[in-house]
């Protein structure tokens, strides 16, 4: 019997009884699991982003994505929700900030923020189709960090890689500034968010959550060529791994008609399948409880998950594709926590120099 270590866990492989065949190896516990994490906890038990920023749940009644800027099906759509904020019966126009992904001009000069021409784009369409609304361009809201969302665009890359955002005040007219809300009533100013093409939803996800914890109102996402809705798809059954289940969605805290829980049945049971095939058994359930304790460190819910992050994780455990091989969900936690050490290890490198920073201030 041999053994051989993946991902920090003994394995015990057994010896060639064919040749050119082996059997499944038979995985070990590891030397920390219990009963709660079969696992083994999480390397951490707090990070900076489980404090905040962390993303809000995405509201369960929030409308699909308005795809296309020129015809006329779009435009009614954000003319009801636009009533539906008040629009007609507003004492002044309601404004309507358009938000877009743009990197900080000052932090990234030579950063091309292609979303402003779908902003612009936008502006153009929906402005003469709704003229009761005073829209205006919010160049305000930019990101300070660079996550190459381009270059990898796997699942566990966007569920821990977060934006964090600043405003920044260009010169802009008096008679229309940028703010959350209004200091005279005190309501969330609207918002509308623009891009070229939603995938997973990931930025949109965390755009949306930074506006309204600063007060705003996000009333809906438009891309130009298409995309997921952010919220999750409602699935009552399928097929995984050429096997066909009905996702239970009685007794679990996760399954909440009331919440953006509408994927997380089918999720669970992708989790569940995965571990089996490393040799493990774990309920749907109890997988539910060990992911969302490991994103609840990088400021992530299930809750706050977009329909596109549900769907390319989903495939992602069910099958090799396009963003690479299929991952075991032991494999998965793994990933996460070998993230979790790797920003645990940056904060504390990047302590002292604080500290020095801190001190040089003082003198």
């Amino acid at each position: 019997m041999s053994k051989l270590s993946v991902f920090g866990f003994t394995v015990e492989w057994p010896e060639m009884v064919e040749a050119g065949r082996y059997v499944v190896g038979r995985f070990i516990k590891p030397r920390h699991a219990s009963p709660e994490h079969p696992l083994g906890p999480p390397p951490v038990s707090e990070t900076p982003m489980s404090q905040d920023p962390h993303r809000l749940p995405i509201r369960p009644d929030f409308p699909g994505t308005i795809v296309s800027f020129r015809k006329a099906e779009p435009m009614k759509k954000l003319l009801d929700l636009l009533k539906a904020e008040g629009l007609e019966n507003a004492e002044k126009p309601l404004r309507i900030h358009v938000a877009y992904p743009q990197k900080d001009p000052e932090l990234f000069p030579d950063h091309l923020n292609e979303a402003e021409h779908c902003a612009d784009q936008f502006l153009q369409n929906f402005r003469p189709a709704i003229p009761a609304a005073e829209w205006r361009l919010a160049r305000e809201i930019v990101e300070t960090v660079r996550l190459g969302r381009s270059e990898d665009q796997t699942s566990v890359h966007a569920l821990t890689a977060r934006q964090e955002y600043k405003v920044h005040h260009p010169a802009q007219a008096p008679e229309t500034p940028f703010r959350f809300k209004d200091p005279e009533t005190g309501k969330p100013e609207l918002f509308v968010i623009v891009d070229d093409c939603i995938e997973q939803g990931t930025t949109m996800a965390n755009l949306m959550s930074h506006i309204e914890k600063q007060g705003g109102k996000v009333v809906a996402v438009a891309a130009a060529q298409g995309g997921n809705d952010l919220v999750q798809k409602k699935i009552s059954g399928g097929t995984i791994n050429g096997t066909n289940h009905t996702f239970e969605t009685t007794g679990s805290r996760f399954f909440d008609p009331e919440k953006n829980s509408g994927r997380l049945p089918h999720l669970a049971q992708s989790f569940s399948q995965a571990a089996a095939r490393e040799g493990m058994k774990i309920s749907p359930q109890k997988c539910l409880d060990i992911f969302e304790g490991r994103i609840n460190l990088f400021g992530n819910s299930l809750f706050a998950m977009t329909e596109g992050e549900c769907e390319r994780l989903s495939a992602s455990l069910d099958r090799n594709g396009h963003y690479g091989k299929r991952l075991g969900f032991r494999e998965l936690i793994a990933k996460l926590d070998e993230k979790l050490a790797s920003y645990v290890q940056k904060d504390d490198a990047a302590r002292p120099a604080a500290k020095q920073q801190q001190s040089l201030m003082r003198l």
